[in-house]
């Protein structure tokens, strides 16, 4: 009985230090470049809440499916979430936007 257990901790020692870094065991991120520009992004979640989460639903479905049109669809509610600042002076929508073009831009070359 002693030797089952040692026979299975020495297997897993050895799985588990061969096996990738956690983030590739629990998904990590297929694309790094895009995550980075996310990140970025989330600083506006608190603007409309409603637009945020269908961006960052569309953005999970184009990751998934590696399907283009996500992306526009994403694009276009920053783009309604830009719209929802009523500071008339604020420099957050041109920031919003440029983010969503370097979203687009950053996609298309992928």
């Amino acid at each position: 009985m002693l030797v089952v257990a040692v026979i299975l901790f020495v297997v897993a020692v050895v799985v588990l230090t061969m096996k990738p870094l956690p983030e590739k065991i629990f998904g990590g991120h297929d694309y790094p470049e895009i995550q980075s520009i996310q990140e970025e992004i989330h600083q506006y979640s608190g603007i409309n809440r409603e637009y945020y989460m269908e961006y960052y639903t569309k953005m999970d479905m184009a990751k998934n499916t590696h399907d283009s049109r996500y992306v526009h669809e994403a694009a276009e509610s920053l783009r309604n979430l830009a719209l929802m600042v009523e500071e008339p002076d604020s420099t957050v929508p041109q920031e919003i936007n440029d983010l969503t073009d370097k979203l687009l831009l950053t996609w298309l070359k992928q």
